[in-house]
């Protein structure tokens, strides 16, 4: 009766220790914010341009950021473009003829997703982007 006991209480040991560890690690892992990257036509427009050097190997990105609601301008922050990003604009980039996906955010903004760009040698591109306001949505 008595190991019967001892069994009992060893187990609720355990039972008691391993929610007291679930609790703990439940309340300390950070929460995750969702940041839905915009994919909308209306975001973003583009403007092509050819440059007078016909053997230029360089393509130059030019982008201006506008307040979504307001078209008010905003500064430069940064730019994806193929997983490598960048902190000037204009943004110069070696390129060959082909296909290019853009990623552009701003602290306290959502990022816009610009999808399948095609540029060539030469091009000069013109990108205005309008941002809308981040809403930060916490999950648990």
């Amino acid at each position: 009766m008595a190991t019967i006991m001892q069994r009992v209480s060893s187990v609720l040991n355990k039972v008691y220790g391993l929610a007291i560890l679930i609790i703990f690690l439940n309340c300390s892992t950070p929460k995750r914010i969702s940041n839905k990257i915009e994919n909308c036509e209306e975001c973003y427009t583009i403007e092509r341009f050819k440059m007078r050097a016909d053997n230029s190997t360089k393509s130059i990105l030019l982008f201006n950021y506008y307040e979504f609601s307001t078209k008010e301008a905003l500064p430069f922050d940064f730019v994806i473009i193929d997983d490598f990003a960048f902190k000037e604009n204009p943004v110069e980039i070696m390129t060959t003829d082909g296909v290019i996906n853009i990623i552009v955010s701003k602290h306290s903004k959502k990022p816009v997703k610009i999808e399948h760009v095609s540029i060539a040698k030469g091009d000069s591109l013109v990108v205005n982007v309008y941002l809308k306001e981040f809403n930060a949505v916490f999950n648990k």
